[in-house]
């Protein structure tokens, strides 16, 4: 029996040790002096006050975290789109998670719907659901945010 939980043990404590990429998208608004988010929607109201604030440019804000103890590198923030699609800037750099920390990247939430308007006209199913995505330097499976915005 305490050969089974010491077994137990050293499995967990082997999956703790590694990284452990989380990703999450959020509506926002970027302004000269930094960028608000939001879980949820941000409603015209909103975004009207929050533009009298100098928040003029819509965005959507994906977060990455790292939960895991040991550094990684992210190479790829993308935002995807319910029909497999994916968004991505092409001047991104690689992004260096250390343990426990999180970093976020912002798109233009209007090249993003834009987008999904195009995709929409071609009768794509999913155009106007969108997540966060993100390639993990030697992995093979991408992760996705558990959430999703619907534009």
């Amino acid at each position: 029996m305490l050969a089974l939980a010491s077994l137990a043990w050293q499995a967990y404590s082997f999956v703790l040790s590694g990284s452990r990429v989380r990703v999450r998208i959020k509506h926002g608004m970027r302004g000269p002096m930094g960028v608000m988010s939001a879980p949820g929607t941000i409603s015209a109201h909103q975004a009207q006050m929050a533009s009298q604030q100098g928040f003029n440019e819509r965005v959507f804000v994906i977060e990455v975290k790292n939960a895991g103890r040991s550094p990684t590198t992210i190479t790829d923030v993308s935002v995807r789109y319910g029909n497999g699609a994916t968004y991505t800037e092409t001047n991104q750099t690689r992004l260096r998670l250390e343990a426990e920390s999180e970093e976020s990247r912002y798109f233009p939430a209007e090249v993003i719907e834009r987008t999904a308007q195009v995709m929409s006209q071609a009768a794509t199913k999913g155009a106007f659901e969108v997540r966060g995505y993100v390639r993990v330097a030697g992995r093979d499976k991408p992760v996705l945010s558990k959430n999703k915005l619907t534009l």
